[in-house]
């Protein structure tokens, strides 16, 4: 078997793994960015509570800014849990981006060789076959010189 069809097998493998490194990535990306999107609308509605909700926006009583502060406090909260997601996400995407560059670099490695042996294959066989012809050529000129020499003599 030539070394083109064994090395078929592995290339198999490294490309299934590179896809499956691919969706991996795809999907951290997809995590990432909607964690961001989550982190901006908490964001966003700390800003619209914190504009309606401040004194002087309406007369408040002691209970309602209580309330109001506790609110905040923990809405604050929420917002530095979802930074750490999003600091995770983060890593998670760089961790799988790097996992798939190298899953692609083993299959364009693999495509490579297996180019390369093809390549060594073909060299080989068009060897060969002039070598064959080469010998044809010798043949045929002997022959040649053997019915020249009969013909005279």
């Amino acid at each position: 078997m030539k070394k083109s069809e064994r090395i078929k097998p592995v290339q198999g493998v490294a490309e299934r793994e590179e896809k499956k490194a691919t969706d991996v990535f795809i999907n951290a990306q997809n995590n990432l960015r909607q964690a961001q999107g989550k982190l901006r609308e908490l964001c966003d509605y700390r800003a619209d509570y914190q504009q309606h909700a401040a004194p002087g926006a309406g007369m408040l009583n002691l209970r309602q800014l209580q309330d109001s502060r506790a609110f905040l406090a923990k809405l604050n909260d929420v917002i530095e849990i979802q930074r750490s997601i999003v600091a995770q996400c983060e890593s998670q995407l760089e961790i799988a981006r790097s996992q798939w560059l190298k899953k692609r670099q083993k299959a364009y490695s693999l495509d490579r060789l297996a180019g390369e042996y093809r390549h060594q294959e073909q060299h080989a066989t068009q060897q060969r076959e002039q070598q064959h012809s080469d010998e044809l050529n010798v043949l045929r000129h002997s022959w040649q010189l053997r019915q020249r020499h009969e013909e005279c003599c």
